[in-house]
C-alpha cells in the first residue's frame, strides 16, 4: 500500500458525513438502491435464446453471452457503502490491505480500488477547501518509510530507485491548530522540498514563521517560493553518530538542537519541530 494513499485516507477519517459520501462516489452508490431488482433482459431472437441463457457485462462471441443492460451493469459493479466505509475505517486503523480484505470479506484488489478512489477524492477535496489558511507558525519534517524493499536491499538492476526503496512523507503542520497544511511523498531531495514549499505557499493567506530541520534543500526551496515574505528559521539537530554497525533504520540519539534564524524575524521561542514529530 502506498504511503501517499494511506495519508489521504487518514485525512478522509476526519471528514463529515456529507463529505464521506462525496469521497466514496455517491452517484454509483445511489444506483445500487435504485436498482433493487434485476433489470429485465434485453429482447433477443429465438436463435439467440437457444444458444445461451447467460448474461455478461461484456459480450463473449465464443459463448454468445448477451450484454446486460446498463442499470444491471451498474448494480454488478457497485460495492455497498457500508463495506466501503468498513474498508476505510480498517485502513485508517493501520490494518494491512490483506487483513482488511479478510475482515470485510472482499478481494484485496477491491480494497485497493476503494483506497485509490478515496485517495483521489481526498486530494480533490484538499485542493478545493485548504486555501487561504490563516496560519502563523508552520513546522516541517519528514516521516521515514519504504516501498516494497528496504534501501540496503535495493538493486538498481531490478528496482526503480525513484519509486521503490526508501521514501519519505514530507509534512507541513500548523503548530497551533495541528492542521496538516501540505504534504508530499517521495525521496528526500531538493526537488520534493521545492514542491512542498511551492504547494504550501499557494495555500497560505498571510506571512508565517516556518521551521524545518537542517536539511540544506529547504533553504533553497524557501528562497525560490516564498522569497523574503516569510520568517524562516532552521532547527539543526546534532546526533551522537553511532549509526555505524547498527541494523536499525532510526537515527541515533539527539545530543543538541541548534535554532538558526535564516530570514526575516523568527521568534526564538517558536523555532521548534516538536509538534510535527508527535
Amino acid at each position: 500500500m502506498s504511503l501517499l494513499s494511506t495519508h489521504r485516507v487518514s485525512y478522509a477519517s476526519e471528514l463529515s458525513k456529507h463529505d464521506i459520501h462525496y469521497v466514496l462516489d455517491m452517484p454509483a452508490y445511489a444506483s445500487y438502491y435504485l436498482v433493487k431488482q434485476k433489470a429485465p433482459l434485453p429482447a433477443v431472437t429465438e436463435n439467440e435464446a437457444k444458444s445461451s441463457k447467460q448474461v455478461s457485462r461484456m459480450p463473449n462471441p465464443k459463448k454468445h453471452f448477451r450484454l446486460a443492460p446498463q442499470k444491471r451493469q451498474a448494480e454488478m459493479n457497485v460495492l455497498p457503502m457500508e463495506k466501503q466505509v468498513q474498508i476505510l475505517n480498517s485502513l485508517v486503523e493501520r490494518c494491512s490491505v490483506r487483513s482488511t480484505a479478510r475482515l470485510v470479506g472482499v478481494e484485496h484488489k477491491t480494497v485497493l480500488r476503494v483506497l485509490l478512489r478515496a485517495g483521489e477524492r481526498c486530494q480533490q477535496l484538499l485542493d478545493e477547501k485548504m486555501r487561504n489558511l490563516s496560519s502563523r507558525f508552520i513546522q516541517v519534517d519528514e516521516m521515514h518509510g519504504y516501498v516494497q524493499v528496504r534501501q540496503k536491499n535495493l538493486d538498481p538492476t531490478r528496482h526503480d530507485e525513484l519509486i521503490q526503496g526508501e521514501q519519505y512523507v514530507f509534512i507541513a503542520i500548523d503548530a497551533e491548530t495541528k492542521l496538516i497544511s501540505s504534504f508530499i511523498v517521495g525521496k528526500r531531495n531538493g526537488a520534493n522540498a521545492y514542491w512542498l514549499m511551492k504547494d504550501l505557499e499557494s495555500r497560505l493567506a498571510n506571512r508565517v514563521q516556518l521551521t524545518p530541520d537542517g536539511i540544506r534543500p529547504y533553504a533553497d526551496a524557501v528562497d525560490a517560493t516564498f522569497g523574503t515574505n516569510i520568517d524562516f528559521a532552521m532547527l539543526v539537530k546534532v546526533y551522537s553518530g553511532d549509526e555505524v554497525g547498527r541494523e536499525r533504520y532510526s537515527p541515533s540519539e539527539i545530543v543538541e538542537a541548534r535554532p538558526i534564524p535564516v530570514m526575516g524575524s523568527p521568534k526564538p521561542q517558536r523555532i521548534s519541530t516538536s509538534h510535527v514529530k508527535t
